[in-house]
Formats: structure tokens, C-alpha cells, sequence
């Protein structure tokens, strides 16, 4: 998978939004990229 970086400013984002945020771009990767870059770590910093 592709290193990508996401940093959001603090107290502005939920959890879920948070979440929502990942599984967008972890789904666009995907689609550039091909399903092999679905596997790896995700996190939120």
C-alpha cells in the first residue's frame, strides 16, 4: 500500500468522521492502485 499520511486538526473531526475519512481514501487507492494495496496499516494521527 501506498505510505500516506493523514493528519487532522485536533477536535474538529469524530471518531467516525475519522473513520469515514480512511475508508475514502483507502477505497480510492484501491481504485488506482488495484486491490493488493488493501492490505497494510491504517491510523490516524
Amino acid at each position: 500500500m501506498p505510505f500516506t499520511i493523514i493528519r487532522v486538526i485536533e477536535k474538529v473531526f469524530t471518531d467516525e468522521q475519522k473513520k469515514q475519512m480512511l475508508e475514502n481514501v483507502t477505497e480510492a487507492l484501491i481504485e488506482v492502485c488495484g486491490e493488493k494495496t488493501r492490505q497494510g496499516q491504517l491510523g490516524v494521527k
